[in-house]
């Protein structure tokens, strides 16, 4: 009776470890989402600085972050995401219009939380790469008080309430219930300028577990459905029900499937913000436009992809021969599209080149290696013009 006793409390112990550990993993989830909705609104915002709605989205994203960072009780992140909050809360109050240095530190607060939530939070290289940030963070709110007139003692209750220990974790101490806040969390409207409608956000990890488990159920209806028709006949009602409950099960696959599906939208905005600071940074008279955007691929390669198309531009940008004292501005353009079930992205150019030694620079040769981690193909050609097309191929 002792022994069992004894090993219910462990039983118990490891079933509440278990589902902190999920409640976790939905919390960072909910944290990664939240950024890559922030990144979109900076790309708006430096389109329109002055956009209200832009500023209040990255405004509540961060305030959101910040409740969430102390749900997993990781204190760089709410650090961070206090500093960025009050920065983008005294530009939303003021009215200031916002800068470019802003929308880099709030970009840089954007990056540096992704790394916290994926790499081990006791990484040295990340603790010093947080503190230089927060320090830039800490500048960056001191100007803007400057320039919008605030006195410093108006400001010692901001930096007081800073101190308080607000990367308390709420799951430790027990002042909240964590299911309850997952759910009011998910049943949060994201915000949408077309429609009102409500959404119900599922991880992708999650949508794949769930297409698994239907992949398994389909072969066994597969398999029953066949094991029937040998049996009794293709006539026969048990062979009928399980062709119609194997083909509804196809079904359901196919629609979660399509529930992976996304635009290039998210990422071809990603791309033109990354690309157009290069562009202003080098002082090129160089036109980059996207078309394709609405093209569907599957999320994960959406993601991705933007990383290796910013870096081959960027190379080409460089290596390209561009005459300062030419008046012409040249030009550089991605275009996707699908073809025979195939996704082409071209990257077209006008500007000379040559496609031998672009192969044999490092900076391609690593983007090559991430767009063949992402199942993609790339060839580069000269056309009849003298400018370059590189053509990317992906089959999923």
């Amino acid at each position: 009776m002792d022994n069992k006793s004894n090993k219910e409390p462990v039983a118990e112990m490891n079933m509440i470890i278990q589902v902190n550990k999920e409640y976790l993993e939905d919390f960072t989830a909910e944290i990664k989402e939240l950024l890559e909705d922030t990144e979109l609104e900076l790309v708006n915002l430096q389109m329109d600085p002055e956009n209200k709605d832009c500023i209040n989205s990255i405004y509540c994203n961060f305030n959101a972050i910040k409740s969430l960072s102390g749900l997993i009780n990781n204190p760089l992140c709410n650090k961070i995401a206090v500093l960025t909050e009050e920065l983008i809360n005294n530009v939303r109050k003021d009215k200031v219009i916002v800068t470019r240095n802003i929308i880099n530190v709030v970009l840089d607060s954007v990056n540096i939380i992704k790394k916290i939530c994926t790499e081990k939070a006791d990484n040295i290289h990340i603790t010093s790469e947080v503190e230089a940030h927060l320090q830039a963070l800490s500048i960056s709110n001191e100007s803007l008080l400057k320039e919008i007139g605030y006195c410093e003692h108006e400001n010692d209750g901001v930096v007081n309430q800073r101190k308080t220990p607000l990367d308390n974790s709420i799951l430790r101490e027990k002042t909240a219930d964590a299911q309850d806040i997952i759910k009011s969390i998910r049943m949060q409207k994201i915000r949408n300028n077309q429609n009102n409608d409500q959404y119900v956000k599922i991880p992708l990890e999650r949508l794949d577990q769930i297409i698994d488990m239907i992949q398994s159920v389909e072969k066994i209806y597969n398999s029953v459905k066949n094991e029937a028709a040998l049996r009794f006949g293709s006539n026969d009602s048990l062979t009928v029900e399980s062709t119609k409950s194997y083909y509804l099960i196809n079904d359901v696959k196919s629609i979660l499937k399509e529930l992976r599906m996304v635009t290039f939208q998210q990422a071809f905005q990603r791309l033109t913000r990354s690309v157009c600071s290069f562009i202003e940074e080098k002082q090129l008279e160089v036109k980059f436009s996207t078309m394709g955007e609405n093209v569907e691929v599957d999320k994960e390669l959406a993601d991705k992809i933007a990383a290796p198309l910013g870096d081959l531009i960027k190379l080409i940008l460089d290596k390209a021969d561009i005459n300062v004292k030419d008046s012409r501005i040249n030009n550089i353009e991605v275009l996707a599209y699908e073809n025979n079930g195939l996704i082409h992205i071209d990257i077209i150019s006008d500007m000379a080149l040559n496609p031998e030694e672009l192969k044999r620079e490092s900076q391609y040769i690593e983007a090559i290696e991430k767009l063949n981690y992402l199942n993609c193909r790339a060839q580069l050609n000269l056309d009849a013009e003298g400018g370059i097309i590189l053509s990317i191929t992906s089959s999923t």
